[in-house]
């Protein structure tokens, strides 16, 4: 069995049980060796910046609020033209931090999770990996298909619809008309 390396490309960690009644804030930037492993990590042709800026509400007893401020410049590869691009992510988000109960005080019951439900974390210590939470959400943020402005959108034959286009279909003879003008 080889020896797998899953140490985080972007660690910062924080915590918790320093964070009183005032909230802890927090600046976070990613140095350039952080930027080019989590680039890989997420397919990019390259990350040229990722900060973040971190609130950190205590809420009641051993619950705790992120509430981040994230930024990226990412370079990708535009699906048409197949040239890179650069984007860039400014996203406000938020994370509920908390602990783990006991095994025996769980109840069975069922979550039910809406689309704007913030997001939980299940704490297992007093210590937080921020900057791993930070490049999960980065991953959400990335757009899957991305395209240049100005993609033409015939490009190698095909038409590229958008959201709000009609369906454009080509009127093809049909092959059975032939039949008609046969008699017997």
């Amino acid at each position: 069995m080889t020896n797998i390396d899953i140490t985080p490309e972007f660690s910062r960690m924080i915590l918790l049980s320093n964070i009183g009644i005032k909230d802890g804030l927090y600046d976070f930037e990613a140095n350039s060796e952080e930027c080019e492993a989590l680039a890989r990590r997420f397919g990019l042709k390259a990350i040229s910046l990722l900060k973040a800026h971190v609130r950190v509400e205590g809420l009641k007893r051993q619950e705790y609020r992120l509430v981040i401020n994230l930024r990226a410049d990412i370079i990708q590869t535009c699906g048409i033209t197949t040239e890179d691009m650069s984007s860039k992510i400014n996203e406000d988000f938020s994370i509920k931090l908390v602990r783990e109960e006991p095994e025996e005080q769980r109840e069975e019951q069922d979550i039910v999770f809406d689309h704007d439900d913030e997001d939980i974390e299940v704490m297992t210590s007093d210590h937080v990996d921020v900057g791993e939470l930070i490049a999960q959400h980065l991953s959400l943020f990335i757009d899957p298909y991305p395209k240049k402005e100005n993609a033409n959108k015939k490009l190698a034959g095909h038409v590229i619809l958008e959201e709000g286009d009609e369906c454009i279909e080509e009127k093809r003879p049909n092959p059975f008309n032939v039949l008609k003008s046969l008699k017997h």
